[in-house]
Parts: C-alpha cells; structure tokens; sequence
C-alpha cells in the first residue's frame, strides 16, 4: 500500500470516487476528560463505519459517528511543520456541550483524528 499525504490521499480518494458518491468527513476526539471518544461525522444523519486496525481506540470496530455541523481547513499543503486543521463546530449541539465544559478546566490538549469515508 502506497503510504500517501493526507492532501495526496485524498486527491487519490476524490479522483477514485464514483460521481455519485459523496465523502463523508469524520472527527474523533479523545481528552483524558472524556470517558470515551467524541466521534462526529459532517452530516444531518448519524454514521457507522469500521475504524483501522491501529486506531487510537476501538481498533478494527464498527463504531457510530454522530451527525454534527462543523468546518474544517487543512494546512496548505507547503507547510512542513506538524499536521494542523482548523475546525469550526456550528451552534455546538447540546450532546457536546458537556464535553467541551470537561475539557475548560484542563491544561491537556483534546486530540483529534480525521477520517475521510466514502
């Protein structure tokens, strides 16, 4: 398997898809706050999907995406430094609120992964 930049993947997983298939971009958080994983998909209706075997959590299982509205912006694709996204979550819904509220008080960094499904 070809090991891809996130920005190559994606051009390859965008050139690959069938036009009547969509992208369905996925965010999962971890903070020692929560008790488990935050997992939203950009999306009106909730997800299942299969995570990695070499997932953070739940490697290689069926694990359910809540549907959220948020933005994200990838760092331009010259920047070598470390990996950054900017995310924007829209009238954060009330199923996260408890979350971020256990997070405020902390100095430990929320960290994310994003998935891209088809």
């Amino acid at each position: 398997m070809p090991d891809f930049s996130l920005p190559d993947a994606l051009a390859e997983a965008y050139a690959s898809a069938p036009s009547d298939e969509i992208i369905l971009h996925t965010l999962e958080m971890r903070h020692p706050a929560f008790s488990q994983p935050v997992r939203v998909v950009k999306d009106p209706a909730d997800f299942n999907a299969t995570l990695e075997p070499d997932a953070p959590v739940d490697g290689g299982q069926v694990v359910t995406f809540v549907g959220a509205a948020f933005e994200f912006h990838n760092p331009p694709v010259e920047r070598a430094s470390s990996p950054e996204i900017e995310i924007e979550f829209d009238n954060v819904a009330g199923d996260l609120v408890p979350y971020l509220d256990a997070t405020s008080q902390s100095t430990e960094l929320i960290q994310v992964t994003y998935r891209p499904y088809l």
